[in-house]
């Protein structure tokens, strides 16, 4: 398929979805060597604009979870401002650390509904607009280098041609909005919640009425909000003073219990897990003590060639892996051979599925030179490390 333009479209008052959008912008950009653009969704003049996208333009979007689905009172903006003219599409959530629940769900029916036809679509963690302990410097870059292989992916499914079939994604997009809970585990009620503004601090340079996307501050009076506030913390995170904050008890103790529950799942305690949630079902409790000692993965890169037959491809991936209580990050390489499946998706083969042929072909790469010196720099990189950090050399002979 030819891709002549990328357009990233984005909700993101507290701009961790833009960045998600724009990495995978960026990356689709450098495969199809094709324009870009971005369209903000945030404010309410944006919003009240009319897009159209053409059907050899890939449109990625990108909107924040709300309560584990898309913000309803934004969600009906994009359904009348976007349409799509058979228009490949990538769907893209974010969410602070507890569930994306049912949004991507959600947000691939929209797009269909629309008019566009999503080629894939993803879930990705970023910084809580609540608190500054949930999920904290994320996206990292382990996150971005998973935005550029989602992009990649993308890129091999359009390329492939024939019909555009939807991806699998999790969720049902008629499903209740999640219920946030307080630390006792009764329901948070906060719904009517607006930030205060500690006027000894505001400057009445009026930035939060302006950035607000439900228009709800009074940009005469920042302290009056008679608008409907969708707790989206647009305000609290650029007011350049610090003047706005929420000090509504329910949503202070729904916010305590979400530090409580991150730090727990990042802890693999499950006593504390326990404490705020009764929802951890027996699969989730043993997949969470079965975690191993990685903390995080990064500097993610992908190279990819095509594989033996159309719809086969041959990916090494390397990264940069982050143990638990070690500062050095080891460097690791990884093959995989991907086919197409029959709804047009991209699935990783596995050792049970292959055959000669694809044992021949994966050997047949090996003995491409920009798979060679990718291999040679890892092992080298891999070397250093070792020798560089003797916690983590322990490390790993512990675990061979």
């Amino acid at each position: 398929m030819d891709i002549k333009k990328v357009t990233g479209v984005y909700f993101s008052p507290a701009g961790s979805t833009k960045t998600v959008v724009e990495t995978t912008v960026d990356e689709l950009a450098r495969l199809f060597k094709a324009e870009c653009r971005y369209i903000s969704l945030n404010t309410l003049s944006d919003r009240a604009q009319e897009y159209q996208f053409a059907p050899d333009e890939l449109v990625v979007f990108g909107c924040p979870v709300y309560a584990g689905r898309l913000p309803n009172k934004i969600s009906p903006d994009f359904a009348r401002c976007l349409h799509g003219e058979g228009t490949p599409a990538v769907a893209l959530v974010t969410y602070g650390g507890r569930a994306y629940d049912n949004a991507l769900a959600e947000m691939c029916e929209l797009l269909t509904k629309n008019n566009f036809k999503p080629a894939a679509g993803g879930a990705f963690l970023c910084r809580h607009v609540f608190s500054d302990k949930l999920a904290a410097g994320r996206p990292d870059a382990a996150d971005l280098g998973e935005l550029r292989m989602l992009a990649q992916g993308a890129a091999l499914k359009l390329r492939s041609g024939g019909e555009i079939k939807p991806p699998k994604v999790p969720g049902d997009a008629q499903a209740a909005y999640y219920t946030p809970l307080k630390t006792d585990k009764t329901p948070a009620k906060f719904l009517k919640a607006k930030p205060t503004t500690a006027m000894v601090l505001c400057e009445h340079c009026g930035l939060c009425a302006k950035i607000c996307p439900m228009g709800a501050i009074d940009p005469n009076d920042p302290s009056n909000i008679p608008g409907t506030c969708i707790k989206c913390c647009a305000c609290t995170t650029y007011c350049p003073t610090g003047a706005k904050k929420f000090d509504d008890p329910d949503f202070l103790s729904h916010t305590a219990m979400l530090e409580q529950y991150y730090t727990a799942l990042g802890a693999r305690d499950i006593n504390g897990l326990f404490a705020v949630t009764d929802n951890l079902t027996a699969e989730e409790q043993a997949q969470i003590e079965a975690e191993s000692d990685v903390e995080s993965y990064g500097d993610v890169k992908a190279y990819t060639i095509s594989g033996p037959s159309d719809g086969t491809y041959i990916a090494f991936v390397s990264s940069r892996c982050k143990y638990l209580g070690i500062n050095q990050t080891l460097p690791m390489l990884s093959e995989y051979y991907l086919y197409t499946k029959e709804d047009g998706s991209l699935k990783i083969m596995d050792d049970t599925d292959s055959d000669a042929a694809v044992t021949e072909a994966m050997k047949a790469a090996l003995e491409n030179e920009e798979v060679k010196n990718l291999i040679e720099q890892v092992q080298n990189d891999y070397q250093n490390a070792l020798d560089a950090d003797a916690s983590l050399r322990a490390y790993v002979e512990s675990i061979q």
